[in-house]
């Protein structure tokens, strides 16, 4: 994980109102979900209603600068924003003298990335691939018709619930940035960078968000990534240049998807609308 140099230049948003003081006293916490680099998300039931649900937990201690306090504001204001069956819903934000914490539903399922491990070949099948990729490309397609990217995209960031609907989680690096506005902050996961992220130029993160996509979905169906490197610089050198080999296995129409997707140049590559679109997703 890359995270993000701060950029004097971008835009935030305003701070949110105080939050309020609600009872963290009402949840029985339990086991650890998952851990990141400033919080730490843990199953929780509510004591009056029994209802399971997911604590993203930031220890105050670890926001030390403002930059990560902007950064929550900033998570915290998407999640608010989110209403659709794709993205993770955010129930409520409780204050406590140590702690902030996001109360989110409990998806239940794996992440993608675990549900592909555990399947004998390491990838899904086209149908399988096909359902689950449309839904994620619907998730990103909400978030942007809000100007929200996402700016994280990858299997980890993805979870299937019990009955495979996917989960779009994990906003952190989120922001918010209109159509055509160019984003500053290098941050991202190296395998799924955008060639324009990799070369450190200003770059619109909604069509970044459709490349993290492709690579995506060539993960999903080859069970590899498309660019490989022994070091982030060799990884880099090989997403800059844009060069890579499908499987023949793969079905040819998910191959037009990915090398329409794929493409160098950022404006030639397909919206998630266009996406949405295309004959192969339709079949």
């Amino acid at each position: 994980m890359i995270t993000p140099r701060p950029i004097s230049s971008i835009s935030m948003p305003n701070d949110l109102k105080p939050l309020p003081k609600n009872k963290i006293e009402n949840y029985a916490i339990g086991k650890q979900l998952g851990q990141g680099a400033y919080a730490t998300v843990r199953l929780a039931t509510q004591k009056k209603t029994k209802e399971l649900v997911a604590i993203k937990i930031y220890e105050k201690c670890k926001l030390t600068d403002t930059r990560k306090k902007t950064g929550l504001k900033r998570e915290i204001h998407i999640l608010k924003l989110l209403d659709h069956p794709y993205t993770l819903k955010l129930y409520d934000v409780l204050d406590t003298s140590k702690t902030i914490n996001l109360i989110t539903e409990c998806i239940g399922g794996p992440s993608l990335h675990s549900y592909i491990k555990k399947q004998s070949d390491r990838k899904l099948n086209d149908q399988e691939a096909k359902s689950i990729f449309k839904q994620i490309v619907q998730a990103v397609a909400y978030c942007h018709s809000l100007n929200i990217v996402h700016r994280d995209l990858k299997l980890e960031n993805i979870m299937l619930d019990k009955d495979k609907n996917v989960r779009l989680i994990d906003f952190g690096f989120s922001t918010i940035s209109g159509k055509g506005q160019m984003c500053k902050i290098f941050c991202g996961t190296p395998s799924y960078m955008a060639p324009e992220i990799v070369k450190n130029v200003d770059y619109i993160g909604q069509y970044a968000d459709v490349w993290a996509l492709g690579v995506l979905l060539f993960a999903i169906l080859t069970g590899s990534f498309p660019f490989k490197g022994t070091s982030d610089r060799e990884l880099f050198r090989k997403i800059e240049s844009c060069k890579f080999v499908i499987p023949d296995n793969v079905d040819l129409g998910a191959q037009n998807v990915i090398k329409r997707i794929l493409h160098k140049a950022p404006m030639e590559r397909p919206s998630c609308e266009d996406l949405l679109k295309e004959t192969w997703l339709q079949e």
